[in-house]
């Protein structure tokens, strides 16, 4: 076995294992695999909901499978409780899951409504609350706790209902969500910070007016083709005085004041323009954006991209919908369509080796308008000095360089100027 140092990077060479690499500059994301006596190593395990049961333990919604608690000290992974008090909930899809701050579980399905466990007797009223005003096939798509404690449900069938602790009643409002296409899927909720509601749906994005006591229709990118993917916004997030929009046709930024927007897709540095979840790093000022296609953070700064795959140890790249969440510590969590990632956003760094270019050869041509017939070949060995002269009357020549650093190299980037002919 033989070790050795390059930079901060460290290699071993073992006897018929290969070389290996060690890099401080890696992305410190980690993943949560599913290996448990219920869930098979061989199965894919899509995790559709998050949310935090206490400090040391994830709520865990998945396809197919039911609702699981994780536990971070232990890597536990278990069935949880609801499971024995209603056997139907084992599975099946669970579509979203809350954790609310009176100690309620919400608990929403694909196609067999909802149910919720916590203090009794409020638990058995909510039920039948549930029962009476939800249809059986109802399919959950997001449950919401606002300032005021109450908890707020959508469904595929373009209704909102809210509950209210308080009074213990549950209103349904759907009056002017469905005018357009009918029934219009609900698709997320989010609270901003002036105590405002708005909903994500198939045909743009919606307000709850408390004077009406209904919603209203705010933004709608495409209203001459309703079902557009630009109109379906998914994930909602709030950045000072700006909405953040999650769409099927890249990231929106709205101004709730002015009424304007705009629009940042693929062509502007995301990895794809179907945008899965959103949120906010408030100490670097970063939103970070789950995609089909890997993570991204947007620099709010700058309104730069910074995308992070496969070369970031990102194996499973497809995010799901609404699937993340930040926990009272600060870590990120993403639900992918295999486990989960989760991260502390401030230990997220780029490489700040910048790689010294090595010019390792060039050649000259006989023909000053093409790059055929190739005259000479000069191959330069690293070792050589950083001066190469080519005489003045060698019109067309060709360079050949390399960054030496092995970290993500596809991503290194590379620009060139001619002193005394270019000004950047």
């Amino acid at each position: 076995m033989a070790l050795g140092f390059f930079g901060v990077q460290i290699w071993v060479g073992t006897t018929n294992g290969g070389v290996n690499k060690f890099d401080p500059n890696r992305n410190n994301f980690k993943y949560i695999p599913f290996h448990t006596e219920e869930l098979s190593r061989q199965s894919i395990h899509s995790v559709l909901a998050l949310d935090a049961l206490d400090e040391e333990n994830l709520l865990i919604g998945l396809d197919n499978k039911g609702l699981y608690t994780y536990n971070k000290s232990t890597g536990k992974i278990l069935p949880h409780k609801s499971c024995k008090d209603f056997p139907e909930l084992k599975d099946i899809p669970i579509n979203a899951v809350l954790h609310d701050s009176r100690g309620f579980t919400w608990i929403g399905t694909y196609r067999k409504s909802m149910k919720v466990v916590g203090p009794q007797p409020e638990q058995n009223h909510i039920n039948q609350l549930i029962a009476c005003k939800f249809l059986a096939t109802s399919s959950i798509k997001c449950i919401y706790e606002d300032s005021k404690n109450q908890i707020w449900i959508t469904t595929s069938n373009g209704e909102v209902f809210c509950y209210n602790p308080t009074t213990r009643l549950m209103d349904k409002y759907d009056k002017s969500l469905n005018t357009l296409i009918n029934p219009n899927v609900i698709l997320s909720l989010y609270e901003d910070n002036e105590n405002r509601i708005w909903v994500g749906s198939m045909c743009g994005l919606f307000c709850f007016n408390e004077k009406l006591r209904d919603f209203q229709h705010i933004y709608l990118p495409n209203n001459k083709n309703l079902f557009d993917t630009k109109n379906i916004i998914i994930p909602i997030c709030q950045a000072g005085e700006t909405l953040w929009l999650g769409t099927q046709d890249g990231l929106v930024e709205y101004f709730t004041k002015q009424k304007r927007t705009n629009h940042f897709g693929s062509l502007d540095g995301l990895p794809s323009n179907k945008i899965k979840g959103l949120l906010l790093d408030n100490k670097n000022n970063h939103l970070w954006i789950s995609t089909d296609k890997g993570l991204s953070y947007l620099d709010l700064n700058n309104r730069k991209f910074t995308n992070f795959g496969l070369e970031a140890g990102i194996i499973n790249r497809e995010f799901n919908n609404m699937s993340y969440l930040c926990n009272q510590s600060g870590e990120f969590f993403f639900g992918s369509t295999n486990g989960i990632y989760h991260f502390y956003p401030e230990q997220i760094k780029t490489n700040p080796n910048v790689p010294k270019v090595i010019i390792t050869g060039y050649q000259l041509y006989d023909n000053p308008t093409s790059q055929k017939g190739v005259k000479e070949v000069h191959n330069i060995p690293i070792s050589v000095g950083e001066e190469i002269c080519i005489p003045h009357s060698e019109s067309t020549f060709s360079i050949n360089y390399v960054a030496l650093n092995y970290t993500n190299t596809q991503k290194n980037e590379y620009a060139y100027r001619l002193e005394n002919y270019d000004k950047k």
